[in-house]
């Protein structure tokens, strides 16, 4: 898992630090959204959840969304009440929004590594998760998940958690809990960089291909130099900013 981490760490270096076409086509910066946290924060918070500016970063397809070490952040650390930038360093948290209506979470590397102390006499790696994956995982159906009302969802440029978890494990089913008394939810908010989804006149969002033009609407080949473009997907338009 550490070797993983450190691979992972070293590609958000060079994606934070200057985007090539190779990493535009792969992640691309999107600038600081307000996060939410309803995993980390309820622990240090008396079970309540915060708000973190952290940097986030969209999918070349549009159907992930990163937050680039969300837990090292300065607002956290003051949460926290530590120096967290040694926490959340080279970790990220990975949302699959494709399916508007079961968001997922991808779990390659832990969200947070708790060093010895803060959370008992040892180090702690912990993954996020929720409690509708959770659910699922150890055997309801999406349909029961949906209808107790569990499924994350994206709208209107929110993932929208509704009960958070953390996972001692990166398996789907592995030991699960929530640090507040009740779990509390968590939102990611994209609309203050531009990534409220728009209907647009277009095709299967499967099947169709990704265009991209410019602010004014002129049609581009590609995005390698810096600036805000739009992105066209089936009947779906995001604005992006590439630096």
């Amino acid at each position: 898992m550490n070797h993983i981490c450190r691979r992972l760490s070293a590609l958000a270096a060079t994606v934070v630090l200057s985007v090539t076409v190779a990493d535009a086509q792969q992640w691309r910066n999107v600038g600081s959204v307000e996060f939410t946290d309803g995993w980390l924060s309820p622990y240090f918070l008396g079970g309540n959840s915060a708000v973190i500016n952290v940097e986030a970063q969209l999918s070349e397809d549009g159907t992930l969304v990163r937050l680039l070490e969300p837990y090292s952040s300065d607002s956290f650390g003051e949460i926290a009440g530590y120096d967290t930038t040694s926490w959340g360093a080279g970790r990220y948290i990975i949302f699959d929004i494709s399916d508007k209506n079961w968001v997922t979470l991808h779990s390659e590397c832990e969200a947070v590594c708790l060093p010895a102390g803060v959370f008992g006499d040892s180090e702690l790696p912990l993954w996020v998760n929720t409690r509708g994956l959770y659910m699922n995982a150890i055997g309801y159906d999406r349909d029961a998940v949906t209808a107790a009302g569990m499924n994350a969802t994206y709208s209107d440029g929110k993932i929208m958690i509704p009960q958070c978890m953390v996972s001692f494990g990166a398996e789907p089913d592995a030991f699960t809990q929530s640090f507040g008394d009740l779990p509390v939810s968590s939102v990611v908010d994209l609309t203050s960089v531009g990534l409220t989804a728009i209907e647009c006149p277009g095709h299967d969002e499967a099947d169709a291909p990704v265009r991209y033009f410019t602010i004014d609407g002129s049609p581009v080949q590609d995005i390698r130099n810096p600036g805000i473009y739009l992105q066209c997907r089936g009947s779906l338009v995001y604005k992006t900013v590439v630096r």
